[in-house]
């Protein structure tokens, strides 16, 4: 059953040039976020935040989008947005979605332009790390005709670090409904390949994270970078390099070539 939020107040929780920094568009995906504890003490919280930048009403859908798994039942939940406002949900994972401890990703879409971010923080702490939702046309596809048509098949990840002072996870959602595979490279400062991996899934609208060391066995990168080539399908990709010592996050964006 499809759950609605009627948004009768502007609830701007976040700096309005922060806001409008933000992508507009009617689809969105956010392909990390997660509620639960974390190493070295951290306890991980999301805040989902949407701007309605239409002079009208509109409203937005919001996917909670489970990771490791096929994720085209999922059903929404609607927030009704008046004109010029931006609404921040906090601890959304728990507070709508109602899961203590879960990790996942969002898939947001507007009846009419939305832009949207997420802040996730550790609660233990003051640090944490936002992510853009990132409008549809801001995929990395296969199929040119899904996207800009200046959109490409790959896209970089730079600044990787695993190593005593920092850890990077990498993130990616399947913004295809019918599935996605792509290619993974990791080079070291040098250029040199450290790690080669082909065909790795994503279902409809999946996420999923990996972890250099934990999930990819790297222990040791400074200044690293990612290759990442679509080869079935669409995606969206980020990374985090997070401090060891403070649990201070940064995101590392992919890049995108904008069309004209």
């Amino acid at each position: 059953m499809r759950t609605r939020i009627l948004v009768v107040a502007c609830a701007l929780l976040l700096a309005a040039p922060a806001l409008f920094a933000l992508s507009p568009g009617i689809e969105h995906f956010v392909p990390g976020a997660t509620r639960g504890e974390g190493r070295f003490g951290a306890f991980w919280v999301t805040d989902l935040t949407a701007f309605n930048p239409n002079a009208d009403p509109i409203d937005v859908d919001i996917y909670w989008l489970p990771r490791g798994q096929d994720n085209a039942a999922q059903v929404p939940v609607t927030v009704t947005i008046p004109g010029y406002t931006s609404v921040t949900v906090p601890d959304v994972i728990n507070t709508v979605f109602g899961q203590d401890s879960a990790d996942g990703g969002f898939r947001i879409v507007g009846s009419g332009l939305v832009a949207g971010s997420v802040y996730v923080y550790d609660q233990n702490g003051p640090y944490g790390v936002s992510l853009e939702a990132t409008p549809i046309e801001g995929q990395v596809a296969s199929d040119m005709a899904k996207a800009r048509d200046s959109v490409l098949d790959f896209t970089n990840i730079f600044g990787i670090e695993q190593n005593a002072d920092w850890r990077t996870n990498f993130m990616g959602v399947g913004t295809d409904p019918a599935g996605t595979l792509f290619d993974l490279r990791i080079f070291d400062a040098a250029g040199d390949v450290v790690l080669e991996i082909s065909d790795i899934p994503l279902g409809p609208w999946e996420t999923e994270l990996w972890s250099l060391d934990r999930t990819l066995g790297i222990t040791d990168l400074d200044g690293g970078f990612m290759e990442i080539t679509v080869t079935s399908g669409g995606a969206i990709f980020a990374a985090s390099r997070v401090s060891n010592t403070t649990n201070d996050g940064q995101l590392l964006e992919q890049w995108i070539l904008l069309g004209e």
